[in-house]
């Protein structure tokens, strides 16, 4: 079916302008996720970990919570991130056009830095079904650095939440 507007040969259909939103179907999608993460080190999943998520055509927002108990740096690595996305992000789009993410807070995966180094930026970019993190540093000359689940810290008990938003190319990642 194709809704028209006009009466004449030069009608517009709007379901080719509109693709699958022309009748509403899709438009808005919600629900709950299960965040993983990959490289943090051997630990314990808190029961306190999830996230919701939500999509408006292509655009999807996630808000995510990952909290841990008894972490050791056993099979950490560099590149802390957590994985899982509900939707695949548009790969296909340059890196700093998908999408981003931001960190709410953080404890106890802090980079491995000397003395002194404050940071003053956590966020991240979506690749694939993964939000990457990244700290900015606050001295001249500094690059980013990402979050490190080798390095030991003080307690072995932490958490990292926030959320993303980003372009997923219409591929579900988890069924809902």
């Amino acid at each position: 079916m194709s809704i028209n507007i006009g009466t004449g040969p030069n009608d517009i259909p709007l379901n080719c302008m509109l693709g699958e939103m022309a009748y509403g179907e899709n438009l808005l999608e919600y629900g709950y996720w299960e965040p993983q993460i990959t490289s943090l080190g051997n630990h314990t999943r808190s029961s306190n970990s999830g996230g919701f998520w939500q999509r408006v055509g292509r655009m999807v927002m996630v808000t995510y919570n990952y909290q841990w108990t008894n972490r050791s740096t056993t099979n950490g690595a560099y590149g802390v991130r957590i994985n899982n996305l509900p939707w695949k992000c548009d790969n296909s789009l340059s890196v700093r056009v998908r999408g981003s993410a931001w960190v709410g807070g953080v404890e106890n995966v802090i980079c491995n830095v000397s003395a002194g180094d404050e940071r003053e930026h956590y966020g991240g970019y979506i690749d694939g079904t993964d939000i990457m993190f990244r700290a900015s540093g606050s001295r001249n000359g500094e690059s980013e650095l990402s979050l490190d689940g080798s390095v030991g810290t003080t307690s072995t008990s932490g958490y990292i939440y926030g959320g993303a938003l980003y372009i997923t190319d219409g591929r579900r990642n988890i069924d809902v």
